[in-house]
């Protein structure tokens, strides 16, 4: 009993072996004086004991948890302590003659080390029995009058020689640094204890052991467990005369001995239970070790720690998401929350639970919370792992699904029950709610001009003035919260969130804004319409290459000539109707040539063109021109272009078609309709000058007007023919 309180010792388990160049940890015991914890402990490092560590040397773990709020103070290098030693001689029949001599003057040698005024020693022998010559003394008289007793006969019994010299330190040493020497030259052979019960029992008092194996007939390995695994260390020799030397260097080792460094941390739950604390010394000696020792905590002393949890307080809108957050508001200095359960009881007429989740900076770790039930108007949580709560803060946030009340309605969320699985925290609940505003508008956002934006554009998106805060998003990231004006360069999904003075939002739906890249087109036609006088006839306006539908939107073609012996009846502008994907034709323009032409009349078309959706650099309008011939048989020439000679006309499955030419050249022949299609092709090439006669199969034409056309660089020319079905 010291100061009132309870002193506790446990035991530690069996050290595993470790390598020489690493540090080795010697946990000596744990003394409760509760709440204070205290852990005795000294590091070796290659048998040298390490002095003036400190805390960042050290981590401790109580049942897995963390202890950070410890405090740790080790001996101070320049002072020696005091120490009291068990001095253990074998004087089995072995050790007749030379050993006993040997052994009674290594002993001398150890007591004329002492100080012989503070150091205390106490001399067993054994045999076959174990026998205390002399009680802890500092008189060295006593103790040289003792070894001289000593005298060699019978069997050995190491053990319980060890056992009972380490219960005698433990119960009458009067220094705090304890130490026990054991000289042997033979093997354990009638001990009722063994080599295990030996070093747990010096592990636990902190007592030191030093061994001395003299000869070969020896339990090296027992004798070199005994005094490795508890701090101390292990000689083998084998001459008698060599045991002097090795006594001196022992008593110089332990003359050198500390008190050990001391831990301190204030213990929280008083339940009774068990506790391993584990302790890790690393950044010395190269390396780091680990120990642990187990206690158990006081209990039934009447005192328990608060944990107070509070379901906390949202504000969402109709059919919104509320997020409800668990926390601690109030806790015990490094408490430990084991498993728990939590049962959560909510309005099921306005909320709807969704999900638990564990939000970043929590106090729980990542996924340890679980839904462990669900029914209509409850949930119950399950905390899956222990965890040290040594602050305030969020546990988790329950995710609720609010309904559409008629008005602002306040839905409750309680906290039913809180069961811990161990522990002595009690749980102290507060309740929590969530306000429902409803909501009956939804803000429309207005784009200025199109959603298609081209490359390097602006288009500015308007949504309704007079809300309180207005943020704006694209795909789901915000992009401004600021003003209900958003200038946009990028394309996306845009859509935006308005907060009126009441607290209530609305979110519009979204608004696709799509990016279309600049294109260069060709538009127009570059054709030459034959037709007669007086005929309707078609001119059509194509784009190159083909638009989608939607970026012709808006825009216009238009077909002017100077001449009045062409008259408009109508224009149809195709992506009105268009049911196609891809547009290739702008529009259709019907005309009718006047029907008082007697000589071949061409009448140039000029097209122009607007297409505002379209993201276009540049178009190149290609225009084409009306030839109307007169009766069919007068021919626009120029000079050095093709002459067409005469051919059969008209003409019923087959004819052949002369053309002259001025010298060499490339020419270009084809067959048109009165649209000024090309149904056939007669020659493309290089011809000689004179005339080339070209056939002209025309069974696969339908009956009707058609042209010769004949192209070279000098020009073209064109002829008339009428195609007449078979058996006309």
């Amino acid at each position: 009993m010291k100061g009132g309180h309870v002193r506790m010792l446990v035991l530690l388990a069996l050290f595993a072996a470790r390598a020489a160049a690493q540090p080795v940890l010697h946990f000596n015991g744990i003394s409760l004086a509760w709440p204070d914890v205290k852990l005795s402990l000294f590091v070796q490092c290659n048998g040298t004991e390490l002095l003036q560590l400190s805390k960042r040397n050290f981590s401790i773990t109580e049942n897995g948890i963390p202890v950070n709020g410890f405090t740790i103070s080790c001996p101070d290098s320049l002072t020696r302590c005091r120490v009291s030693v068990a001095l253990v001689f074998d004087v089995s029949g072995s050790m007749a003659g030379d050993g006993i001599a040997g052994e009674k003057a290594a002993g001398k040698a150890f007591v004329a080390s002492m100080d012989g005024a503070i150091d205390e020693a106490s001399i067993f022998q054994f045999n076959g029995m174990v026998t205390q010559k002399q009680a802890l003394t500092s008189n060295p008289l006593l103790l040289n009058a003792a070894i001289d007793q000593l005298s060699a006969a019978g069997s050995t019994a190491i053990w319980d020689a060890c056992m009972a010299a380490l219960r005698d330190l433990r119960d009458h040493a009067a220094n705090p640094c304890r130490a026990m020497v054991v000289l042997t030259d033979g093997m354990d052979n009638v001990s009722s204890a063994n080599v295990k019960q030996a070093i747990d029992l010096a592990v636990s008092l902190g007592i030191k052991v030093y061994t001395i194996g003299l000869g070969l007939s020896l339990d090296s390995k027992a004798m070199r467990d005994l005094g490795e695994m508890t701090g101390g260390s292990s000689h083998f020799v084998d001459d008698p005369k060599q045991l002097e030397d090795v006594y001196r260097l022992i008593a110089s080792v332990i003359r050198t001995q500390t008190e050990d460094c001391e831990i301190h941390y204030t213990g929280t739950c008083i339940d009774g239970g068990a506790r391993t604390v584990t302790v890790t010394v690393s950044d010395v000696c190269g390396g780091a070790d680990t120990a642990s020792l187990t206690f158990t905590a006081p209990g039934n002393i009447g005192r328990s720690l608060p944990l107070r949890l509070r379901a906390g307080r949202d504000t969402t809108i109709a059919r919104g998401m509320a997020l409800v957050r668990i926390a601690v508001t109030d806790s015990a200095i490094n408490a430990v929350l084991p498993e728990t359960e939590i049962v959560v009881r909510f309005d099921s007429t306005l909320l709807s639970f969704r999900s638990a989740d564990i939000p970043p900076g929590a106090l729980l770790p990542p996924g340890s919370i679980a839904v462990t039930q669900q029914t209509l108007g409850m949930v119950q949580l399950r905390i899956t792992q222990r965890v040290a709560i040594d602050d305030t803060g969020t546990l988790c946030t329950l995710a609720f699904e609010a309904a559409d009340p008629p008005d602002t309605a306040l839905a409750s969320v309680r906290l039913e029950r809180c069961i811990f699985d161990d522990g002595c925290l009690v749980p102290a609940l507060a309740d929590g709610a969530v306000r429902i505003i409803p909501c009956r508008w939804v803000p429309a956002i207005d784009p200025t001009g199109s959603a298609r934006l081209c490359a390097g554009d602006t288009i500015i998106l308007r949504g309704p003035s007079g809300f309180s805060e207005y943020t704006w998003y694209r795909d789901s990231v915000i992009v401004s919260q600021v003003k209900p004006l958003l200038r946009i360069t990028t394309p996306g999904r845009y859509y935006l969130l308005a907060r009126d003075n009441s607290g209530c939002t609305g979110i519009s739906e979204s608004l696709d804004v799509r990016g279309v890249s600049h294109e260069r087109l060709t538009a127009g036609s570059d054709e030459t319409v034959l037709v007669a006088p007086g005929a309707q006839f078609e001119v059509q306006c194509r784009v190159s290459p083909p638009l989608e539908r939607e970026r012709l939107e808006g825009g216009s073609a238009d077909l002017t000539w100077t001449s009045p012996q062409l008259t408009l009846l109508r224009r149809v502008w195709l992506p009105e109707n268009a049911g196609a994907d891809s547009i290739s034709v702008l529009a259709t323009y019907i005309l009718q040539a006047s029907g008082d032409v007697r000589e071949a009349l061409s009448i140039p078309l000029f097209f122009s063109l607007s297409l505002p959706n379209g993201c276009i650099d540049s178009v190149r309008l290609k225009h084409p021109s009306v030839l109307i011939d007169g009766y069919c048989e007068k021919l626009i020439a120029r000079a050095g272009a093709p002459r067409i000679g005469n051919a059969p006309n008209p003409v019923r499955e087959s004819a052949l078609v002369s053309i002259d030419l001025d010298g060499a050249m490339q020419m270009r022949a084809v067959v048109i309709d009165a649209f000024g299609r090309e149904v056939a092709r007669l020659a493309d090439g290089i011809f000689p000058e004179g005339r080339t006669v070209l056939p002209f199969h025309a069974d696969g034409l339908a009956p009707g007007m058609y042209a010769i056309h004949a192209t070279t660089s000098g020009g073209g020319a064109l002829r008339p023919i009428l195609v007449l079905g078979r058996g006309r």
